[in-house]
């Protein structure tokens, strides 16, 4: 609720005293944030923390729900094709003090890295090729830029897309 003014509907024109009281009045209000433009690659934070009821700090280990695409034109006022594809999550197993950290990671196009090392390619138009390369994928999900690895220290193996859905989220990108 956001606290507002009422106005008496009164002869606005008519001096008022000093001791007279503004009544505040709750009304009803939403508050909504966009943004103006968003970055060509966006990174998740996740909170994976709270305070428990002693003031200490404690791991928070709810499962978050995250899509493999994120629609984001809905908060972005320079209009559509804001949207990002999931390529990678950072997993945390153990306490807030010590544990593991486990790496999931999309196969990367090996276009991208030809059109990488062209250095005179304008960003613009890498930015297109990641786009035209994600689109493929959400086309044709058993192509080679669908496939997820786990990169748990020196282990590298394929997993499928549902482990990487279930993980303990702690990083997006």
């Amino acid at each position: 609720a956001v606290v507002s003014t009422q106005s008496t509907g009164e002869d606005e024109e008519e001096d008022k005293s000093d001791n007279e009281e503004i009544k505040p009045v709750k009304v009803d209000a939403k508050c909504r944030y966009f943004l103006h433009t968003l970055p060509p690659i966006l990174v998740i934070h996740l909170k994976r923390f709270a305070l428990d009821n002693r003031g200490h700090l404690q791991k928070d280990r709810r499962h978050i729900n995250y899509p493999l695409d994120l629609n984001l034109d809905r908060f972005v006022l320079t209009g559509g094709g804001n949207r990002y594809r999931l390529f990678g999550v950072v997993d945390h197993s153990g306490s807030l003090h010590r544990g593991h950290y486990i790496a999931y990671v999309r196969k990367r196009d090996v276009r991208l890295d030809e059109n990488l090392r062209n250095r005179s390619a304008p960003i613009s138009a890498q930015i297109k090729l990641l786009g035209q390369i994600n689109a493929e994928a959400v086309q044709d999900p058993g192509s080679n830029a669908a496939k997820w690895y786990c990169c748990n220290d020196e282990r590298i193996s394929e997993v499928n897309v549902k482990k990487v859905l279930s993980a303990d989220a702690y990083l997006l990108f």
